[in-house]
């Protein structure tokens, strides 16, 4: 989720799962078995570096 906070300032808010999908058995199409939310610090800090190179190099793309 994105929320403009103001014309400098931008509000981020980023909700990472981790679904399993499968088969229960060999007459059902594949389903959600399982899913689970990820708290990974590590993986939070690269998203969000990722997303900050982004939104410089259109930044910069502007000029």
């Amino acid at each position: 989720m994105v929320n403009k906070l103001s014309e400098k300032s931008t509000e981020i808010r980023l909700n990472i799962h981790e679904t399993k999908y499968g088969q229960t058995s060999a007459w059902s199409a594949s389903s959600k078995l399982g899913a689970k939310q990820i708290y990974d610090e590590k993986l939070f800090k690269a998203l969000f570096n990722e997303i900050e190179v982004e939104v410089k190099r259109r930044e910069a793309m502007k000029k």
